[in-house]
């Protein structure tokens, strides 16, 4: 069985971070089940501001591009997710899940995992494991059939574990050198989960 994140909203509309047994598909959904069990002591999961996402994935993710380069198209929306990593007053993840259509898809409630970015010397410690749970618990509690991201190839078996698979060629974007990406997608109603 895997491991999941159980949130509760807290005094501030913060999310208490823990771990507990989960079945990532259960019934076509995206949404932990059983008990409470073990916290991650310190860190905190809590809804951030566009421009505090931004400004963490600008600095992890986009280090060499002009600032404001992690604006994305959706930021803002209604039912746009920035979910923070924080600990104690320091902020050191972000991962942000918006409604946005797959492209040249037709999926209505089509949404995107996107701009994940951890502090350096916090990375592999389960923190990202954390934020994609938050980000799938949220489109599915708005309806997702669809979830998708754009990864790079070194990514690809973090978000295959949550089930997504690799869809279309590899191919490399402008600003990022050697590096290959392919979209990858999940569905809680295909035939691969």
């Amino acid at each position: 069985m895997l491991q999941a994140t159980r949130f509760v909203v807290g005094p501030v509309g913060c999310f208490a971070l823990g771990r507990q047994p989960v079945q990532r598909h259960h019934h076509g959904k995206f949404a932990p089940e059983g008990d409470f069990a073990v916290s991650m002591s310190g860190i905190l999961l809590k809804a951030v501001a566009a421009k505090d996402a931004q400004r963490l994935r600008d600095s992890v993710l986009r280090a060499n591009f002009t600032p404001g380069a992690s604006v994305y198209d959706g930021d803002e929306d209604h039912g746009t997710l920035h979910i923070g990593a924080l600990f104690g007053d320091l902020f050191v993840g972000v991962a942000t899940v918006s409604h946005s259509p797959f492209p040249g898809g037709s999926s209505q409630q089509a949404w995107r995992l996107r701009g994940m970015a951890i502090l350096p010397a916090w990375q592999r410690k389960g923190l990202g494991s954390r934020l994609v749970e938050a980000c799938l618990r949220h489109a599915n509690d708005h309806g997702a059939t669809m979830i998708w991201c754009s990864a790079r190839s070194e990514a690809f078996s973090f978000y295959e574990s949550f089930g997504f698979r690799v869809l279309g060629p590899l191919r490399k974007r402008e600003g990022y050198g050697d590096m290959e990406f392919a979209f990858m997608t999940l569905s809680p109603t295909c035939s691969c989960l």
